[in-house]
């Protein structure tokens, strides 16, 4: 039908931050527990749980390596990944930042919000020759220091290397294509980025380089393809 689950994978964390005004919070870490593999809803375990007060305001955030905390364990910041690793039919790991509204109390599952959408490439090409990597461009910010707000990611970073997203097809030599079928590639990206796209598709036998049309059905949508 189009639709297309959002599951956890081996591996998955959460950030649990604890804080009345968003500001030099408590961080608690929450693993995906065994046999949550492959569901959309799964039980996550805290690794330091000690000073957790599920009464207290708290937001969690995925994944949990976007929040980066102080010497001391204390918020600090929120940055998303300038790099992605490519995954058959799907994204990577960590590669879909999700977050929760404000939580008080564990009576109810914690409901997570998709912030940002999927470009998906459809490749074709000669079988010897393998994808190794897709450089995504913008006019605006695609990784790096962001804020969230309580229904969205916002990415404030100026630099020219937020303003790029890397597919990492490298593993096993890169991806191999197909001149008869064509080989998806998803890359996730803020909600809103249209604006001067351009890619860099670079394979172990050559660089080829296009520009994404601006046109309503290239822009990128939370939690949609």
């Amino acid at each position: 039908d189009g639709k297309y689950p959002v599951l956890w994978s081996g591996g998955d964390a959460i950030a649990v931050i604890q804080q009345e005004d968003m500001q030099d919070g408590s961080v608690y870490i929450f693993t995906l527990s065994e046999g949550g593999d492959g569901k959309a809803s799964a039980t996550f375990e805290c690794n330091n749980a000690n000073g957790f007060d599920p009464n207290l305001p708290y937001r969690a955030v995925y994944p949990a390596s976007s929040v980066v905390l102080t010497s001391d364990g204390k918020f600090k910041k929120y940055s998303f990944s300038a790099t992605q690793s490519y995954v058959q039919n799907s994204f990577g790991v960590g590669a879909m930042p999700m977050q929760t509204s404000m939580c008080i109390g564990t009576e109810r599952p914690l409901s997570f919000t998709n912030e940002f959408g999927v470009l998906k490439l459809q490749l074709e090409g000669a079988a010897d020759e393998k994808v190794t990597s897709i450089v995504v461009t913008s006019d605006n910010a695609l990784s790096g220091e962001a804020i969230l707000y309580e229904a969205k990611i916002v990415l404030n970073g100026t630099a020219a290397e937020n303003k790029k997203v890397t597919l990492d097809c490298s593993a096993d030599g890169g991806v191999a294509l197909n001149q008869y079928e064509a080989t998806d590639f998803h890359i996730a990206l803020p909600a809103g980025a249209e604006s001067g796209l351009s890619l860099m598709i670079h394979t172990d036998k050559a660089s080829y380089y296009k520009q994404v049309p601006v046109h309503d059905k290239n822009k990128v949508v939370a939690g949609s393809i």
